[in-house]
């Protein structure tokens, strides 16, 4: 089992969020052979917000896919309330739908680059 580290050299501290997105996880309990799910008591970090959707009229439906990556590096992506994804750190880090750790930013500066060839969209 690997030990997949998005962030490595960037401490994670201790925080409680004030949210629970596990409704929209549909938590399982672990179970051998099982993926494409999010596990009870299972960590899982986001690393990045993917695209956006409309799913209808109201601002719950328009949603955001952010990707989360288990320690062993399986990705899960999951549509999100836009109104949620500023509470949804990237680096952060999510138990059972409640965030448990996030990124100690405040002595880092994040960049993006683009890869050669590639264009932003």
């Amino acid at each position: 089992m690997s030990n997949f580290e998005p962030f490595k050299g960037i401490d994670l501290i201790a925080k409680q969020s004030n949210i629970d997105i596990s409704d929209f996880l549909n938590l399982v309990n672990y179970k051998k052979g099982i993926k494409n799910r999010f596990f009870y008591n299972s960590s899982y970090q986001v690393i990045w917000y993917k695209s956006l959707y409309n799913l209808g009229e109201g601002n719950d439906n328009r949603r955001v896919e952010v990707i989360f990556v288990s320690k062993t590096g399986y990705e899960m992506n999951v549509k999100l309330p836009l109104r949620l994804m500023f509470k949804i750190p990237i680096g952060s880090v999510w138990k059972n739908g409640l965030m448990v750790e996030e990124l100690d930013t405040d002595h880092h500066v994040f960049t993006l680059q683009k890869a050669l060839g590639e264009e932003y969209r």
